[in-house]
């Protein structure tokens, strides 16, 4: 996480335990960001201390909704989110 302090991109982290940010609506706000770093969490998810590093790096955390998904699920949903809201998924080259 400390090497990411510094970097100029949005960072997420996964966290189940989010109740009030979630990524596409975060992404859909953040539609000007150029780079994105995402972290996701073992199985069983992150501690409280391992959430506040994260913070401590800026990242923000984030949940993708009721769901919990194991964590090769969850970095496949979130890459295809990020792909989806930011138009990497479209002819257009904006």
């Amino acid at each position: 996480m400390e090497r990411c302090k510094g970097k100029d991109a949005l960072k997420v982290i996964l966290w189940e335990e989010e109740g009030v940010k979630d990524l596409k609506t975060l992404l859909m706000a953040s539609s000007s960001a150029r780079k994105f770093v995402g972290v996701v969490g073992p199985e069983g998810g992150f501690t409280q201390q391992e959430i506040e590093v994260a913070k401590g790096a800026y990242f923000i955390s984030v949940s993708l909704g009721h769901r919990i998904l194991r964590s090769e699920t969850a970095v496949i949903t979130m890459v295809a989110i990020v792909q989806y809201e930011l138009g990497d998924l479209s002819f257009n080259k904006s």
